[in-house]
């Protein structure tokens, strides 16, 4: 016999990823109404879920990947993902588009020291010190990676007198130099990476 839709108007729990005990159909439709929890579930059809996801692993799929909310503590990986809602998580690597019917919403980092690393998961940094002295944000090797954006302003809107200059860890280059000084007040830098080198974006 083959089953083609599954309805659970209660819990339906998978405990392993067993011949007897796994979920692991052709099935076109899956639909529960209460929970469903398990270590795997395999299906060559469609999963429709009304409410949000929360994964704890990673989910990886060849075809598209779509919902209102979407919470991962892992990686999400897929050709496409849309989500009409927010999508949270450590890591999103998708082959094919990302689309967003709301607004992306990106960390912020404010920095109010004379020196500053850049770290892992800098994207948009916000100096404020500019209005105390001179500030220098240091880009370390180890935050090469293309495709990579940073986003770096000066925030106190002093650096016309108290410049604020990017600069290289090592032989990598900012658009053929070690650093690029941003010396007007509020000025900014976009700079994207090709692995290798840094260039400016805007």
């Amino acid at each position: 016999m083959t089953l083609r839709y599954i309805i659970v108007d209660d819990s339906l729990s998978v405990a392993q990823d067993a011949a007897d005990s796994a979920l692991t159909e052709d099935s076109t439709t899956v639909t529960n109404s209460k929970a469903y929890a398990g270590t795997d579930a395999d299906l060559s059809g469609d999963l429709t879920v009304d409410g949000a996801v929360t994964v704890t692993g990673d989910v990886a799929s060849s075809g598209d990947v779509s919902g209102v909310a979407g919470t991962f503590s892992g990686a999400v990986e897929g050709t496409t993902g849309t989500f009409s809602g927010a999508i949270s998580g450590t890591d999103g690597t998708f082959t094919g588009n990302l689309s967003s019917a709301g607004s992306l919403v990106s960390g912020v980092s404010t920095v109010e020291t004379e020196t500053y690393d850049i770290a892992d998961d800098d994207y948009n940094v916000l100096v404020s010190y500019t209005s105390t002295g001179a500030q220098t944000t240091t880009i370390p090797t180890a935050q090469l990676a293309a495709g990579r954006e940073l986003f770096i302003k000066d925030i106190d809107g002093n650096a016309g007198t108290n410049s604020l200059t990017v600069a290289t860890e090592g032989t990598e280059t900012i658009e053929g130099g070690n650093a690029v000084v941003i010396n007007t007040d509020y000025g900014d830098v976009c700079l994207i990476s090709d692995g290798s080198n840094w260039f400016i974006k805007s």
